[in-house]
């Protein structure tokens, strides 16, 4: 009965780890793909003299990113689930590795900095703040910090895809800016005084630790983007 037992595990045990090989199999030639094509499109893309282009790293549905002041790495946010933290390298990226795995997202679309070091990730109705994240990303689970907690960022009768994809940034005064896109082509009239308290179709901003939170523009369908002018 004992051999059996232990028969079972080690066949087990095999077969999980051929599955987990043809996993990394199937992913490395969806890589080796995607990279061929577009490698094949950059060469087609005429650049004035001077200029170059060429593939740097592959992060599948990324949109956002960010570099700290050391330039250690940078942290690529997409549209689905996964946050990428990259190794910079020369002339292409030394390693492109999963931020936090062990952390379930949605969505976590907007990534960036405060003048301290902080990174923050602004999922489609949650804020995460990670200190130092430069130094301390491999354990960034363990160094989470939730400013604005899942369901306060908006309604939760109020998500969606559309114009979800959030982008932040901390500005000269030290707050944090973080869009809310407009999820309507044109919005509900029962909906109008709710997304005008709440800044849905707009930016809003708040302290580093999420107090204070206030509206700061409305009308915004749907910033991706957001930049300071260094003038004030």
């Amino acid at each position: 009965m004992r051999v059996g037992a232990a028969a079972l595990l080690l066949f087990c045990a095999v077969g999980c780890g051929v599955a987990v090989a043809r996993a990394e199999d199937r992913r490395s030639a969806e890589q080796d793909r995607r990279r061929a094509e577009i490698e094949s499109t950059l060469k087609r893309i005429k650049l004035p003299p001077g200029f170059s282009i060429s593939l740097y790293a592959l992060a599948p549905r990324a949109r956002t990113l960010a570099i700290g002041r050391e330039g250690k790495t940078i942290f690529v946010g997409a549209e689905e689930k996964d946050v990428y933290a990259i190794t910079p390298g020369e002339k292409t990226a030394a390693a492109v590795e999963r931020f936090a795995p062990s952390m379930p997202f949605t969505m976590p679309h907007g990534v960036c900095f405060s003048n301290g070091g902080a990174l923050f990730l602004i999922e489609r109705n949650r804020v995460t703040r990670f200190d130092d994240a430069e130094n301390t990303w491999r354990d960034a689970a363990a160094n989470a910090k939730i400013v604005v907690k899942s369901g306060d960022l908006i309604p939760r009768n109020e998500e969606s895809r559309g114009h979800s994809s959030r982008v932040c940034r901390v500005g000269p005064d030290d707050k944090l800016y973080i869009s809310l896109g407009q999820p309507h082509n044109v919005t509900p009239r029962d909906r109008l005084a709710l997304y005008d308290r709440t800044g849905i179709g707009g930016i809003i901003r708040m302290n580093l630790d999420g107090s204070q939170r206030e509206v700061f523009a409305t009308g915004i369908r749907n910033s991706v983007g957001m930049a300071f002018d260094t003038d004030g």
